[in-house]
């Protein structure tokens, strides 16, 4: 019993058979005599075609039925199934393309980029490699800047005793020099030193003695009749 591929032939002996069935042929053995062969020939089943859809990244290669591919196409292929018959096989690949991206950015001194998990805190031109939603590469070309260091913006006021000056969000009352940081058009930090002198109010007592029917102004004040009063008028200091 012998089961062939389909469009093959068997032979027994001279005598060719590419038909299933039930065969008797004779032939003579090594003694001259008939050798009569029962032939149960049988067909393997035909095998239809298979589709493979296969997808690979740019510059990556596929390796199939003893051959590389690297080009998005479609290609037939002929494999041997268990029976050593053909098993053809279509091959629809799809070749993914990287992608890549140029950014340009600027980082405050000290601060950190990242382009995914790669670290740069240092000024430069890199090349980082990462993985895109297929799987495939995504290359980043980054061009890292460092905004330039702000210099600390020194001012000085002065304001009068039981007065305020209100900064960075509170108000200071006495003399000192304060610090705060504020945020410049980069977001980076911008120092400010303010140098505060509070100003003591002055004090001082007079006695006077005017004539019966007489005024005497202190300041804007008049005053004609005795008495104490306190008037708070303005110093050489504001």
């Amino acid at each position: 019993t012998v089961t062939i591929c389909a469009g093959d032939t068997f032979y027994v002996g001279s005598i060719a058979h590419n038909i299933p069935g039930n065969f008797a042929d004779t032939l003579q053995n090594h003694n001259g005599c008939d050798s009569i062969v029962y032939l149960t020939l049988n067909m393997a089943p035909i095998i239809n075609p298979i589709a493979m859809m296969e997808t690979i990244c740019a510059g990556d290669t596929l390796f199939l039925n003893n051959r590389y591919f690297d080009t998005t196409g479609t290609y037939s292929l002929t494999f041997s199934s268990v029976l050593g018959c053909d098993s053809p096989v279509t091959l629809m690949l799809t070749v993914l393309p990287a992608s890549y991206d140029s950014v340009t950015v600027t980082v405050c001194a000290g601060d950190t980029f990242y382009v995914g998990s790669v670290a740069h805190n240092v000024p430069g031109n890199y090349i980082d490699t990462l993985q895109n939603g297929n799987g495939c590469d995504s290359v980043v070309y980054l061009t890292l800047n460092d905004a330039p260091i702000i210099d600390p913006l020194i001012t000085w006021d002065t304001i009068c005793n039981g007065s305020g000056l209100y900064f960075n969000n509170q108000y200071h009352y006495t003399s000192g020099t304060y610090t705060a940081f504020f945020s410049s058009v980069l977001g980076c930090d911008s120092p400010v030193l303010i140098h505060l002198t509070v100003l003591p109010a002055a004090f001082d007592s007079i006695t006077v003695t005017v004539c019966a029917g007489d005024t005497f102004y202190m300041g804007g004040m008049a005053y004609n009749g005795p008495g104490t009063y306190i008037d708070t008028l303005q110093n050489g200091n504001g």
